[in-house]
């Protein structure tokens, strides 16, 4: 039973490390993560700076 309490703690903490790395509102470094439309006339989902380093635009 003791093994089961280390291993139920283990796994929440490692969820908890997880969802804060990565749970972080759709932002990067480079910025949020916007729909990008570049000039050739795709449509991706990049960070806003990478965005405008191509030349696209994206909506607010």
């Amino acid at each position: 039973m003791k093994k089961f309490f280390l291993f139920l703690a283990c796994s929440i903490f490692a969820f908890s490390s997880f969802a804060y790395n990565n749970g972080n509102g759709g932002t990067t470094n480079l910025g949020p993560i916007v729909e990008c439309t570049l000039p050739s006339g795709d449509i991706s989902h990049i960070p806003s700076e990478m965005c405008r380093f191509q030349g696209g635009s994206w909506e607010n």
